[in-house]
């Protein structure tokens, strides 16, 4: 399952949100299911929803935009580690363990063996 990072501008993290397969709405206001603390966030800022096998991030006609990788969008597929910025807040979108693992098996590689060919190139 991916992952919804929010940021300092330092790039530490303050909060991480697991991203569920149907829909997460981030924004200030009491129906967003992230809440941020966020003055120049709309209420629901951006929905973000899982479509034909992708994650999917729409803008909900906030005031201030939605951004992914400093483009403003309407909406737009994400990919891992693309950065999202909403008001003053800074996120970004990674992906989970159980993608990785799920990513490998499709490629007919396994886990196990993608964990040990990591830890041969740890050693001198």
């Amino acid at each position: 399952m991916p992952s919804l990072i929010l940021k300092k501008a330092d790039g530490s993290v303050v909060r991480q949100w697991d991203v569920p397969t149907v829909r997460i709405s981030v924004g200030r206001g009491e129906q967003a299911d992230v809440q941020i603390d966020d003055n120049e966030m709309s209420r629901v800022h951006f929905v973000i929803a899982h479509k034909a096998g992708n994650f999917v991030i729409t803008d909900q006609k906030s005031t201030n935009g939605t951004f992914v990788n400093g483009q403003r969008i309407t909406e737009a597929t994400l990919a891992p580690d693309d950065k999202i910025r909403a008001g003053q807040s800074y996120f970004s979108f990674v992906e989970g363990l159980a993608t990785v693992i799920r990513k490998l098996e499709v490629e007919d590689r396994r886990y196990s063996t993608y964990v040990q060919k990591l830890s041969e190139k740890d050693k001198p």
